[in-house]
């Protein structure tokens, strides 16, 4: 391979069509043609091909940072091994059957330099980064083969980088949402309804629940259709009726939406007619951070439609299969991308599923893209950003109608960062937050220390009864992974107060608790008192069945502050690419100390015995054996 290029696997889909007696059935001002699945099939086949791009851009995403790959000419293995003892590398393995060797280089060498040395001797063939590819896949919800548009964007591709989470919310303020359907249900947070006046935004005619699909349904679920942002939540704003809505309503959902969390706002809908209102309330939302996506209108003419025609939304065309701009969308260059509008297939209410077609199906096709790229950028992203993200990496697809080209979801996600993970906990303790409660040690009913208080230094915590670390109820502390690129994790700091008469020797910990999707690892560490860091004590596996893993140190007099304070942080990660979440059930400590009466702790036992003694539970006893 030569220096200069770098490979990428992209996939190449080709669609062929085969359309019998579809009914001509023009779509009319504010409503969305409709062709039952038995008139419409839509036949994928897919090509993966690896392509090599010519590139001078050195992305860390792209390879293996302080590796190279390297094949010395037949005959030259005896050089091959001085030129790498002379750049301080070291061969972390060997493909016997390729002649090739991978190195793992000197933190003071970089991959680019390294290379360079090396291509420069006459008996090397080849030395080249250790390229990373990214998984792209299929999921297995059953009518995916009916979903042209959705592949069309190159969205299996940008699934390998990032399929979304769940604190990443998308709000469709629309006809509301049905509330109950299967692809949908376990994505909703609240909502309103601005017609009603409720807290009930349950779809009124369908509309709402075809966006919502197209945008973020459950996917990979093994039912229905897949969304662009997979993991990403729905935010459900009703604000229009059977014969449309207010302005005012419309701005209500808006500024809702922004007041309440929504990164992206949806608005499949519009007219000819500005409104300041409207304006000043995606204004309102852009500032709060959020980025607004509009339907430019399917009036199929180049005059403005509002909201979309405001400088602050991002409005959508809509495109065919054959990325022609479909008949009915409005266009210009005041339209700023486009996204698959014509015979779209989603959810709509009473668990069913349907097509549709309009500039308000090519909306939330965008507005999928925008929460995917929310998810991969992580919680500094902005909304300017995101933007910037989808409308500078589109497809060209011919013509003046748009500015920007169609929207392409694999070339967007590449083109921005995921913030690095932490390598190890924080240089100095964090602050913890409220826990179980203070007050002297408190032992548990089986012998170990109780937390005295928790804190979440990466990831979110979903659920969370003070209660939960302290006796084992199942009530756990639940809580999601930070989004972070290449893995995601999330650090937890539990913190107690022992008793440490007499000196403490040991430090046990035990963590009882499950993964709900993917198992993963748990890795702990100790606060040092006297170094101020964090010491690793430990790996152990967990899964998705309730599990107890122990940690231990001994030697532990520098772990225990004055005061009796001890810290633990555990970093809980995953290499799956997708968010998880946690349950933490219990924490205890167990202390050691010299005192021969036994200090507490349920771990102490006597004159320095490593039995932890007849208080200790059961539980705790199996875990010995």
């Amino acid at each position: 391979m030569p220096n200069s290029t770098k490979m990428n696997i992209r996939t190449e889909i080709v669609l062929k069509e085969m359309m019998n007696d579809i009914v001509d059935n023009k779509e009319s001002k504010g409503t969305d043609m409709r062709v039952s699945g038995h008139m419409f099939i839509c036949r994928l086949v897919l090509l993966v091909g690896l392509l090599l791009v010519p590139c001078g851009a050195w992305a860390g995403d792209d390879f293996a940072t302080g590796e190279l790959l390297v094949k010395f000419k037949s005959g030259y293995e005896g050089k091959g091994a001085k030129a790498i003892e002379k750049i301080g590398a070291k061969v972390l393995e060997k493909l016997s059957r390729l002649d090739v060797s991978r190195l793992g280089l000197p933190g003071n060498l970089d991959v680019k330099k390294a290379m360079a040395r090396l291509n420069k001797l006459p008996f090397v063939e080849f030395a080249e980064p250790n390229y990373i590819f990214k998984p792209t896949w299929n999921p297995s919800d059953p009518k995916w083969n009916d979903q042209w548009g959705i592949t069309k964007i190159e969205t299996p591709g940008g699934w390998g980088m990032e399929t979304g989470d769940r604190s990443v919310i998308i709000a469709i303020v629309d006809t509301g949402v049905d509330l109950d359907h299967p692809d949908l249900k376990n994505k909703i947070v609240a909502g309103y309804d601005f017609v009603g006046m409720d807290s009930d935004p349950d779809d009124v005619g369908g509309h709402g629940t075809h966006c919502a699909g197209i945008a973020a349904a459950s996917t990979n679920n093994g039912i229905g259709v897949a969304g662009v942002c997979a993991n990403c939540s729905i935010m459900p704003l009703r604000v229009l009726g059977a014969q449309g809505g207010l302005a005012s309503d419309v701005a209500k959902g808006i500024v809702w939406a922004a007041d309440h969390g929504a990164d992206v706002i949806s608005l499949s809908l519009g007219g000819m007619f500005p409104s300041s209102t409207q304006r000043d309330s995606i204004e309102y939302a852009w500032n709060k951070g959020a980025i607004v996506i509009a339907a430019a209108g399917n009036m199929g003419v180049q005059d403005a439609h509002y909201p979309a025609y405001h400088s602050t939304c991002v409005a959508v065309g809509s495109t065919e299969s054959n990325d022609a701009r479909s008949g009915f969308s409005n266009y210009g260059s005041w339209v700023d991308v486009a996204a698959p509008g014509g015979f779209i297939m989603s959810t709509i209410p009473d668990g069913q599923y349907g097509y549709k077609s309009g500039t308000s199906m090519s909306t939330p096709f965008v507005a999928g893209l925008a929460g995917l790229l929310f998810s991969k950028m992580g919680s500094g992203a902005s909304n300017s950003a995101v933007r910037s993200a989808i409308e500078n990496n589109c497809d060209s697809i011919g013509g003046s109608w748009v500015s920007r080209g169609r929207v392409n979801v694999a070339r967007a996600l590449a083109s921005v960062k995921a913030p690095a993970p932490p390598s190890s906990p924080p240089a100095k303790a964090p602050k913890t937050g409220s826990g179980s409660g203070g007050g002297s040690p408190a032992k548990s009913s089986d012998g170990g220390y109780s937390p005295k208080s928790f804190a979440m230094d990466a990831g979110s915590t979903l659920k969370s009864p003070a209660h939960s670390l302290v006796k084992s109820d199942d009530s756990a502390l639940v809580m999601r992974s930070t989004q972070s690129g290449k893995k995601r994790h999330m650090d937890l700091e539990v913190t107690t107060k022992a008793s440490t008469k007499g000196g403490v020797e040991s430090i046990q910990v035990l963590l009882e608790g499950r993964f709900f999707m993917q198992g993963a690892g748990v890795t702990a560490y100790l606060w040092n008192w006297k170094g101020l860091k964090w010491d690793w004590i430990g790996r152990e596996k967990m899964t998705t069945e309730d599990k107890t893993v122990m940690f231990r140190r001994e030697n532990a007099a520098a772990y225990v502050s004055g005061d009796g304070e001890i810290k633990v942080s555990f970093r809980i990660d995953s290499d799956w690419f997708s968010t998880f979440d946690f349950g933490a059930d219990k924490v205890r400590f167990y202390v050691k100390t010299g005192n021969k009466k036994g200090s507490g702790g349920g771990g102490s036992g006597s004159g320095g015995s490593d039995d932890l003694g007849k208080k200790v539970a059961d539980t705790w006893k199996k875990l010995l054996k």
